[in-house]
């Protein structure tokens, strides 16, 4: 869904988890494509696990990831 943006954005859309703040716990995210809830979640102090069955976006979400500091 993303593809054709890529190299055109000029930042990522994170969007505002309606969460409170993690305090260090787990956030779990099933079919997590390019990381964008892991990130908004890493953001807000929780520790996040992505989970996708497509490979290619298991890489984009790392080099994403690894672009913003979020681990």
């Amino acid at each position: 869904m993303y593809k054709r943006l890529t190299k055109k954005l000029l930042r990522y859309p994170i969007p505002r988890l309606p969460l409170s703040k993690g305090n260090g716990r787990y956030f779990f995210d099933i079919g997590y494509n390019w990381g964008r809830w892991c990130i908004a979640a890493y953001q807000m102090g929780y520790k996040p696990v992505g989970i996708d069955p497509n490979l290619d976006a298991i890489k984009a979400a790392r080099r994403v990831a690894l672009q913003l500091g979020v681990q």
